[in-house]
C-alpha cells in the first residue's frame, strides 16, 4: 500500500538524517495522497529539524487532535511524545499522553507512565506540576493512599489547606470504610497539622 511505503521511506530519511530526501518524499506523498491525514505529523517533524519550532509544534498538535479524533492513539502519543521532547515542560502535553494510554485500553500503562512523571517533578521539586500528576495518579487509583497522602503535603506546600483537609479526610474516611480505625486515626492525627491553623 502507498501509506505504508511512504511512512516507511520517511522513517528511514529520519533516521539517516537525509532531511532534503524527507521533504522530498513529503511533497510527493502530499501530491499523491490527497487529504492524508498524517501529513501534518510528518510536516511538523520536518518544521522542527528546520528550526521552525512555533509552526512544528502547531502541527504536531493538530495532528495529535485529529489523531485522537480518528481514535489513532498510536500517532496520537507520537506526536505528543515529539512536543513533549521540545516542550518538556509543558504539563498538559505529559498528562495527555496518560489519557492517551487509558484511551487505548492501557491503563496500568498509563498508571506506570505517571509514576514515573512523579518520580520526574518530584527531582525537580515543582510541587504545582506534582499536584496535578497525583491528581490524575489518584483518579485511576482512588485507593492508592500512600500517594493521596502525599498529595496533601504538596497541596500543603502550596499552601490550599481546604483542599489537604478534603484529601486528608478522604484518606481517612477510606480507611474507616476498610475497619482500619487505628490507622485512620494515626493519619488524621499526623496530618491535621498541615492544613489546621497552629
Amino acid at each position: 500500500m502507498i501509506v505504508d511505503e511512504i511512512r516507511k521511506q520517511l522513517r528511514v530519511a529520519m533516521r539517516k538524517k537525509a532531511w532534503e530526501d524527507y521533504e522530498e518524499i513529503l511533497v510527493q506523498a502530499a501530491s499523491q495522497i490527497k487529504g492524508w491525514n498524517e501529513l501534518s505529523y510528518y510536516q511538523g517533524i520536518l518544521f522542527i529539524y528546520q528550526q521552525d519550532t512555533e509552526n512544528g509544534l502547531e502541527l504536531l498538535r493538530e495532528a495529535m487532535v485529529a489523531a485522537e479524533e480518528r481514535n489513532n492513539f498510536p500517532l496520537a502519543m507520537s506526536a505528543a511524545s515529539r512536543i513533549a521532547s521540545v516542550e518538556p515542560n509543558n504539563l498538559d502535553v505529559r498528562l495527555r499522553r496518560s489519557d492517551l494510554y487509558i484511551a487505548m485500553g492501557l491503563v496500568s500503562a498509563a498508571y506506570e507512565y505517571l509514576l514515573r512523571e512523579f518520580d520526574f517533578y518530584r527531582r525537580r521539586n515543582d510541587a504545582n506540576s506534582l499536584y496535578y500528576i497525583v491528581k490524575k495518579i489518584i483518579s485511576i487509583d482512588p485507593t492508592n493512599l500512600d500517594l493521596a497522602l502525599k498529595m496533601a503535603k504538596i497541596l500543603a506546600r502550596l499552601g490550599r489547606k481546604d483542599e489537604v483537609r478534603r484529601v486528608v479526610e478522604s484518606a481517612v474516611f477510606s480507611l474507616q470504610g476498610q475497619g482500619k480505625y487505628d490507622e485512620a486515626a494515626q493519619i488524621q492525627t499526623e496530618y491535621r497539622k498541615l492544613y489546621e491553623e497552629l
